[in-house]
């Protein structure tokens, strides 16, 4: 912490007027404990004179006394104070990646432009496009809503309907294919890994995101689930989904020791799995490659365990 902070204000002091973009690139980098993603080009000048140093050094403040979040407010703050014309200009969506952690998961146009309270259409619109440029940010609807929305309980329960029909979906593409599709896993470490390496063995294939609630919920315990049964020769393998950001996988990793194997998935891992969209998803598959049960949400750890016991048995 005290090395990330210290290079920050090292690249602060080096350029104190408006060419101190570099320096407020330089500082964001520098905060990559929280898993900051890597910004491809220099974001432009937030404003004259000693205005990016005085940003810069707000964000550093902020970060070290709240931590990751505090980067969202300040850049909230920051589109806040820009003019119109700043807002719908294109060339801020370097700073759009700041922002997208912090969003819901697969959020539309409508949630994507609150947090800035705009208006008009056209700075939706540019917010809008920006955001589509960011592939961090899955997109369920890209069409911003300009108009505030009242709470509707149909829109919920059509929303939930859209949800079951996926899940539902992908059961029945599962529904005349009961062994474990081939597939192949690319480990954090580069490591390819595939369901023909598992044969023989018992293993829990879930698919999961950093930005999904649940997944994060479930995790202690299906780190608690591994450990219990590994001795009995359970294998794990937490398959991140293809809009995850890879570096927040890795610092989710290490962070919280995950003590089984992490993959990255590119999209065919789901696709071959019955086309998975919704996380957390978890399939438990026995020494014969018969799926034996797939978890949509949370798994019942009581039954889970006793198909774990059961699979695990020896013959």
């Amino acid at each position: 912490m005290v090395r990330q902070s210290k290079v920050g204000e090292q690249a602060l002091s080096a350029a104190p007027n408006a060419s101190a973009q570099a320096s407020v690139l330089n500082a964001v980098r520098a905060l990559d404990n929280w898993g900051a993603e890597p910004i491809g080009r220099p974001p432009p000048p937030i404003g004259r004179g000693e205005r990016p140093k005085k940003r810069a050094a707000e964000l550093l403040a902020e970060v070290r006394q709240n931590g990751i979040r505090a980067r969202k407010r300040l850049t909230q703050k920051t589109f806040r104070s820009m003019g119109t014309e700043d807002q719908t200009d294109e060339d801020v969506k370097p700073y759009y990646p700041l922002l997208a952690r912090g969003l819901p998961h697969r959020p539309n146009g409508a949630t994507i432009t609150r947090p800035f309270s705009t208006g008009p259409k056209t700075q939706t619109d540019a917010l809008s496009r920006a955001f589509r440029a960011t592939p961090e940010v899955p997109f369920m609807s890209s069409t911003p809503s300009t108009a505030t929305r009242r709470a509707n309980p149909l829109r919920y329960i059509i929303i939930a309907a859209v949800a079951v029909a996926i899940a539902v979906a992908g059961y029945f593409a599962f529904a005349g294919q009961q062994r474990v599709p081939d597939a192949t896993f690319t480990l954090l470490s580069g490591q390819k890994v595939s369901t023909a390496d598992l044969k023989g063995k018992v293993y829990l294939v879930n698919f999961w995101a950093t930005s999904c609630d649940t997944c994060m919920k479930e995790m202690p315990q299906m780190v608690q689930t591994y450990n219990r049964f590994k001795g009995q020769g359970l294998e794990f393998v937490a398959v991140a989904m293809n809009y995850d950001a890879p570096m927040y996988v890795a610092n989710y990793t290490q962070t919280r020791q995950l003590p089984f194997k992490v993959a990255m998935d590119d999209g065919s891992a789901a696709k071959q799995f019955g086309n998975v969209q919704l996380t957390p998803t978890t399939f438990l598959v026995d020494k014969d490659g018969k799926i034996l049960k797939r978890y949509v949400g949370e798994p019942q750890f009581a039954e889970l365990d006793q198909l774990l016991e059961k699979a695990l048995k020896p013959a």
